[in-house]
């Protein structure tokens, strides 16, 4: 990857696969607003990565993700105005985008503790690009009868 990330671990194996792992053990994997803004960086930066073929998203210890940090995080958007919300708000769908644009699967292992709005979107993120692989099609394609 062209960076070095600080608040998580980057792995590359020989066979291509990525992997992301959340590193704050001690906080059970909760989500900063820099931990969300190196994952936004990583995944857009993922997709011109001809060598990756796979990437996993992980926590390192007894948890995958407690959501977002309490104090880092909770604490600091309300002391927030609209904007800065809706700042917030707009970095963590780019990271969701990001994930989504990668046209390789990712794949959310999931380790005891797993909360929070991004950590569904995560899974939902896997799931639906492992259902549009298999079957085709994106899962509201399917639900609605049609193709992408």
């Amino acid at each position: 990857m062209m960076f070095t990330p600080k608040s998580f671990l980057y792995e590359m194996s020989a066979h291509g696969v990525a992997t992301i792992t959340l590193n704050r053990p001690e906080r059970l994997n909760a989500l900063t607003f820099e931990v969300y803004r190196e994952l936004t960086d990583a995944f857009a930066a993922l997709r011109t990565e001809g060598d990756v073929r796979a990437v996993v998203i992980t926590g390192a210890g007894r948890a995958f993700c407690s959501g977002g940090d309490v104090h880092d995080i909770i604490g600091e958007l309300f002391n927030r105005d609209m904007e800065g919300l809706l700042e917030f708000t707009r970095m963590t769908c780019e990271l969701v985008r990001n994930i989504r644009a990668l046209c390789k699967p990712v794949i959310a292992s999931l380790n005891g503790t797993t909360a929070g709005a991004r950590c569904k979107d995560c899974v939902s993120v896997c799931k639906g690009w492992a259902f549009r692989r298999r079957h085709g099609r994106s899962i509201p394609a399917a639900a609605r009868g049609g193709t992408d």
